[in-house]
């Protein structure tokens, strides 16, 4: 009997024991030596409470020890343990007690590791609520994250900042920033196809959302958005996307403020070829643009509008103009295009129809003094012409020259237009104007087209004072029969510069000037690029 009594003498004694363990009550300020509070949501902010620091223990204690013991199904529990907001260590002299707080029904509930449950009483409750380690209560104590995805494959956002308002308990507003932990360098994501859009979602919509694309800190392209997708930067390397967005202050809202978030790619998209039109008449032009072009990759391109034709670098992106000059026939030129690497590994071709419709072309009859026509129409003029006009335009430089819209050299009348069969002394010509000829008063100024290198200016027997500038890509303009000239060859233009003024040298009935506009030698329309930019 006596050894029955010893026994459970001593059970009650574990089970008090265990209570005790177990139970909240143990933990006092003098056993506390920090507390360790570690928010469970996306932001992961860790706090720690040191007794060293001179930090007060004391709400952590009356945390812990205020709780009363709940009995809850497997069920309910299950429930309570999905919605932890904090887990709190309390680290005592001896060994380590870990609680998690939850909340669910607006109860707040302290769960130890055995699964037991202490619910809040409403005095706690109110002093965590005005916590300054315990702002996670607060669903709107931080701006929300954003998610980006690409095709459902979520980005990593890699940098994230915020200014942030929110209201607590105490009527009172405070400030918060997000944490460092969100600022880590991350891998870039590789993308390559860029007609997928990014999507992207808030948990609470933001009122204004603004985009900006930036690379090597240089701004790229800005724009605010107005719905949740957009379409990657057609450019290739690495690029670093920024989302700012703003909750704006409003009656009854308990939060606003601004954040701002960051994630990089990189994008090698496939090369692609990229037309100004598909279809245009006589005079006109075509310009291509490949753009993604890598520099293990080399261009390939069939056509039959110019016997020789060439895409150069410009701005990161390759440029070419393919003319179609009075020559050209109307009907559908096809041009196909692919890409080829260095090792010889091929795209599939694509084959483009560019149509050329026709055009009417007036006939002029010209009437010209006999003396005027045998001294600047004979062989030697054309050896002449031969010799230094028609070199001017076989070499371009590979810069694009011009940044704006070309402009009329000279104001006037248009006494020829570009394209026109002449009859000299009533016989007829083999050959159609190479321009349009502006009439105007003898020594009116003549203004460059557009900014360029002078190529030519001289005496010529056939066309008289001329000029040819080169305004890069093989983009040329050409100015006949001034009286005077102003520039030199090698000498840089700007647009708008006076290079001459108006003449009547060379084949000529009176004041004028020829003006030419070309692709290399293949002239065009020089009407049609007035205040464009090619």
């Amino acid at each position: 009997m006596k050894n029955k009594r010893s026994i459970l003498l001593l059970t009650i004694v574990l089970i008090g024991l265990m209570v005790f363990y177990f139970g909240s009550s143990e933990i006092s300020t003098r056993s506390l030596e920090s507390v360790k509070v570690l928010s469970t949501d996306q932001f992961a902010i860790t706090e720690h409470i040191d007794k060293d620091q001179n930090k007060d223990l004391s709400f952590f204690v009356s945390l812990a020890n205020s709780g009363t013991l709940t009995e809850l199904t497997s069920t309910e529990l299950q429930q309570l343990k999905e919605t932890p907001r904090y887990r709190i260590t309390y680290a005592l002299k001896s060994k380590s007690i870990e609680y998690t707080m939850n909340e669910i029904d607006d109860h707040l509930y302290l769960i130890n590791k055995q699964d037991k449950v202490f619910l809040l009483d409403k005095s706690i409750i109110e002093e965590a609520m005005v916590n300054p380690y315990l702002d996670a209560l607060y669903t709107h104590y931080q701006a929300p994250m954003v998610e980006v995805s690409l095709n459902q494959e979520p980005m990593v956002i890699d940098s994230a900042e915020s200014q942030w308002n929110y209201i607590k308990l105490d009527n009172n507003w405070y400030t918060s920033h997000f944490p460092d932990i969100l600022n880590k360098k991350q891998e870039p994501k590789l993308i390559r196809d860029s007609e997928t859009p990014f999507n992207i979602s808030f948990k609470t919509e933001p009122d204004d959302i603004k985009l900006q694309v930036f690379q090597d800190k240089t701004l790229l392209y800005e724009r605010d958005l107005e719905d949740s997708t957009f379409l990657p930067l057609q450019k290739d390397g690495l690029l670093r996307y920024e989302l700012t967005a703003t909750w704006n202050p409003q009656n009854e809202i308990e939060y606003h403020g601004s954040a701002k978030y960051a994630f990089t790619i990189i994008s090698d998209f496939p090369a692609t070829l990229e037309f100004n039109k598909l279809a245009g008449q006589i005079g006109d032009y075509f310009k291509l643009q490949v753009n993604h072009l890598n520099t293990n990759e080399t261009i390939h391109l069939e056509q039959s509008l110019l016997g020789s034709f060439q895409f150069t670098p410009v701005n990161g992106v390759n440029v070419g103009y393919l003319p179609v000059s009075y020559h050209t026939k109307a009907g559908t030129y096809p041009i196909t295009f692919w890409i080829e690497t260095d090792d010889g590994i091929k795209t599939d071709p694509i084959t483009y129809d560019v149509v050329i419709e026709n055009r009417d072309f007036k006939i002029q009859y010209l009437t010209i003094s006999t003396t005027t026509e045998k001294a600047t129409r004979n062989d030697e003029a054309y050896s002449q012409f031969a010799e230094f006009f028609t070199p001017t335009r076989e070499m371009s430089a590979s810069v694009q020259y011009w940044s704006q819209p070309f402009i009329k050299p000279v104001e006037g009348r248009t006494s020829t237009t570009y394209g026109e069969r002449r009859h000299v002394n009533k016989a007829p010509t083999s050959y159609r104007h190479s321009g349009m000829d502006i009439a105007a008063p003898r020594g009116t100024p003549i203004k460059a087209t557009n900014t360029g290198k002078v190529k030519l200016a001289m005496n010529l027997i056939l066309t008289g004072n001329t000029v040819v500038i080169d305004h890069g890509l093989g983009v040329f303009s050409v100015y006949f029969h001034c009286d005077t000239l102003s520039v030199k060859e090698g000498q840089m233009v700007e647009r708008g510069e006076e290079i001459a003024t108006v003449g009547s040298t060379g084949f000529s009935t009176g004041p004028h000037l020829h003006w030419t506009m070309s692709i290399f030698d293949q002239n065009i329309e020089p009407e049609w690029i007035i205040d464009k930019n090619l």
